[in-house]
């Protein structure tokens, strides 16, 4: 059963599975009207009748699968079991092979994704034939087929979404909103391909990144460190400390806790944990996550790599940030931040 309005503990999201699929928590249901049935599957605890009735009907395959992921939530692993039992009790049949209708198989496909990846994929090449040149039909087969690759090759998965966005379909059934949508969630596994994998098919749409030249920045001097204002996931403007040492942006619980309250930060941003090296030698495990963006003067960057660091430390801008762009100097004479792309 789901409940939506329960606050997630700091300590259950850092033991987040690094494996967690960002698709399945897209919410591509924002690009559609808020409708009744998209507001009612957002609040229901459990995959009823009203829901089932729906995703039988004969609205399009775009309007079902944006009500299951308005539904849908990660720990929702009963979904699929629910809808199959409906289907056999208003058809009368016993087994999965004997649904007839195909729509039916698809949904089901869809709702079993996160709990019987296996029968998933199963009902998916059983139809492919029928809805190969639908947009929307080939968008759920890349969810499922990305759920078996997610713990493997994260860079292959960002690859196939842009094959699959430029790909001209004869029924191009779904929203370009939702598309969007999607496409900032996969974009967060773009960091964890190497230079040479991201020669992949061009995308024009949602992956061009923002051209900024000779911007000029002042910066805080004290006690022998550089410091600079940058807003946290539009949300919080704080002072970070440059650290090229750093391998990542450094955020201290205190912090991070705010950001979790103020739901900048939620469980689709954490990616479990890293090892780093400290200062004196020691390895230290840290949670790690996904800010969606930092913005400092009139540049935003987005998907910068995070983690937890310590009650009341310092906020460190490490390398995570840094690398985003193509040149980024101090001018230590005029204590100035000269960033150039």
């Amino acid at each position: 059963m789901k409940r939506r309005n329960i606050t997630l503990s700091f300590i259950f999201l850092i033991n987040i599975i690094f494996g967690q699929n960002p698709m399945t928590n897209s919410d591509f249901y924002e690009a559609y009207p808020e409708s009744e049935i998209i507001s009612y599957s957002k609040d229901a605890y459990d995959l009823d009748s009203r829901i089932c009735n729906y995703l039988i009907s004969d609205v399009s395959i775009e309007n079902k699968m944006a009500v299951i992921d308005a539904f849908n939530t990660e720990s929702e692993m009963d979904a699929g079991k629910f809808f199959l039992e409906f289907l056999k009790s208003k058809y009368n049949f016993l087994n999965i092979s004997e649904i007839k209708s195909n729509e039916d198989k698809l949904v089901l496909a869809y709702l079993l994704m996160t709990s019987n990846l296996e029968i998933s994929k199963s009902l998916i090449e059983k139809i492919d034939n029928i809805y190969s040149d639908r947009l929307s039909f080939n968008v759920l087969k890349f969810f499922i087929n990305s759920m078996e690759n997610i713990e493997t090759d994260k860079c292959e998965i960002w690859s196939d979404f842009q094959k699959l966005d430029n790909t001209t379909f004869k029924i191009n059934d779904f929203s370009k909103k939702a598309m969007y949508l999607i496409a900032k969630k996969v974009d967060l596994l773009k960091d964890f391909c190497s230079k040479e994998k991201l020669t992949v098919t061009k995308t024009n749409r949602h992956f061009i990144r923002q051209k900024i030249t000779n911007n000029t920045f002042d910066l805080n001097y004290e006690n022998g460190v550089y410091s600079i204002n940058l807003e946290i996931n539009n949300s919080i403007k704080l002072d970070f400390i440059f650290d090229s040492g750093a391998s990542i942006v450094l955020i201290p619980e205190d912090v991070f806790r705010v950001l979790l309250r103020m739901k900048t930060i939620e469980k689709k941003h954490m990616l479990g944990t890293k090892k780093f090296s400290i200062a004196d030698g020691s390895i230290m495990e840290k949670p790690v996550f996904m800010l969606e963006s930092l913005k400092i003067g009139n540049i935003e960057v987005n998907n910068v790599e995070a983690s937890v660091g310590e009650l009341n430390s310092d906020l460190l801008l490490g390398q995570s940030f840094q690398k985003k762009f193509k040149v980024l100097k101090i001018d230590n004479n005029n204590n100035k931040l000269i960033i150039e792309q």
